[in-house]
């Protein structure tokens, strides 16, 4: 299984005063073409990609990231489940663990940090925040079982941050 790193475009700059108002700075959404557009030649099944989604300057301080799956993903082939984890280059699952977002699994269709950022001893989302004192980025890794992601056909995902920048001329 080979993982592929895609930086997205789609990153929105800091939210207008209503959405901050709402809980959240930043968004990007990716669909099921993100996935055609960006497959590596000689990817196969159950190849990875890993899609930056948010920078995190010296001295973010990241509360939060959650996602809603707008419409579940799918394949044209005999797919059925897609894995989505959510973290950092320090821990690929550190904000978010493991959640099913293919129509053909049990999707779940919305998820708060559960990750061991987020988590006080086995007591998951009791953690309130994550403060970096180095340069990093918010990743999402989509790992799809028995087929590639080249061949899905509709699907879309919404993620959104909360992150404090406490060195606005980095943000």
């Amino acid at each position: 299984m080979a993982n592929t790193d895609v930086t997205s475009k789609k990153v929105s700059s800091i939210a207008s005063n209503n959405e901050v108002g709402r809980g959240y700075t930043r968004q990007v959404s990716l669909t099921f073409q993100d996935f055609l557009d960006n497959e590596p030649s000689g990817s196969s099944d159950n190849d990875t990609q890993t899609y930056e989604l948010f920078s995190l300057p010296v001295g973010s301080i990241l509360k939060g990231v959650y996602y809603h799956l707008r419409t579940a993903f799918d394949d044209s082939g005999g797919g059925s489940a897609l894995g989505l984890e959510i973290g950092d280059t320090s821990d690929p699952n550190g904000i978010l663990v493991s959640k099913e977002i293919h129509v053909d699994g049990t999707e779940i269709v919305a998820a708060v940090c559960d990750g061991a950022f987020f988590t006080v001893g086995s007591d998951a989302t009791t953690g309130n925040a994550k403060v970096y004192t180095t340069a990093n980025t918010v990743e999402a890794m989509f790992t799809p079982a028995s087929y590639k992601l080249s061949e899905l056909t509709q699907g879309e995902i919404v993620f959104v941050a909360d992150i404090i920048y406490t060195n606005l001329a980095q943000a």
